[in-house]
């Protein structure tokens, strides 16, 4: 665990990392602390001009007697498919259409019309898990986000902490390939660097965990994290399938749900010996090395 020197606390966290790295495992514990609300995946991407977008969840709202699992089927069959997956994931984040609807209005009477550029995504985002924490009388809140690379010219929102979870790359690609991602060895690779890059240099309101101690030691690793953000650690997060978080609400349980419904899987580390080919797990050591040095992987192999 590292974490860069203090600076004023936050109330927006942002969980980043790599598919399958544990960010949903990691947002689902921080989810469970009673004053902690996080939203899961809320970043947009393509949506109806946000007008049209506001009347349209009133529409499937009323048309589908209320039921958040269907409000989003019927955008994805009136032809707005990433619309219906950003309604449902709003729901999971306990902000039905209609109320998302109110917020898209309000935006609209900011003068936002469409949902076009990645500080316009990060703001709405950022207003859906914020109506989830004054519902939940919380007093941070958050969602999981990309990394912003310096060449993209945005920055992240004022106030937020980043916490980036990072995993051994051979077991990310061991998850990949069990999960039937069609991302590439050459792309995983890729990623993992940017990450880890990311991961040892220092930034203000910025920390990191491996996955690896977040799954083995979970109480020390959080304690951490609640300490730098200004919050008090509480045992729930540890025991989070039998708590608040939001990921578990019927009929839109999210991907990962049952899996999550079991709890820590400290088993989870090292399966990549059982599933890897020796010239995969060679390819990723000799791509991979230097960084994987620096953050102690070699040295679990």
């Amino acid at each position: 665990m590292s974490m860069s020197p203090k600076t004023e606390q936050p109330q927006l966290l942002l969980v980043q990392g790599m598919s399958r790295s544990g960010t949903t495992l990691l947002t689902t514990m921080l989810d469970a602390h009673p004053c902690i609300a996080m939203g899961y995946e809320l970043l947009p991407t393509e949506l109806p001009p946000l007008a049209d977008f506001a009347q349209l969840l009133d529409r499937s709202w009323n048309e589908s007697n209320q039921s958040p699992r269907k409000a989003g089927n019927l955008l994805k069959q009136w032809g707005y498919p990433e619309a219906g997956v950003f309604s449902k994931r709003a729901s999971r984040a306990l902000v039905d259409p209609a109320e998302l609807a109110e917020i898209i209005r309000i935006a609209v009477s900011n003068g936002m019309t469409t949902c076009a550029t990645l500080q316009d995504r990060f703001l709405l985002a950022s207003k859906i898990a914020q109506h989830k924490s004054n519902t939940l009388d919380s007093e941070w809140y958050g969602f999981k986000s990309p990394l912003l690379e310096k060449k993209t010219g945005y920055s992240y929102p004022r106030g937020s902490h980043r916490i980036l979870i990072i995993r051994d790359p051979r077991d990310v690609w061991a998850s990949h390939l069990g999960a039937g991602f069609n991302a590439s060895l050459k792309q995983v690779i890729k990623t993992w660097n940017l990450y880890a890059k990311e991961v040892t240099e220092s930034h203000p309101n910025q920390s990191h965990i491996l996955y690896e101690d977040l799954v083995r030691t979970p109480e020390p690793v959080l304690t951490s994290i609640c300490d730098q953000i200004g919050a008090q650690y509480d045992p729930c997060m540890v025991k989070f399938e039998h708590s608040k978080a939001s990921i578990f609400r019927d009929g839109l349980n999210h991907v990962n749900s049952a899996k999550l419904k079991a709890g820590i899987n400290p088993s989870a580390v090292g399966r990549w010996r059982e599933s890897l080919t020796k010239r995969e797990s060679n390819s990723i050591a000799k791509h991979c090395g230097r960084m994987m040095d620096a953050l102690g992987y070699r040295f679990q192999a």
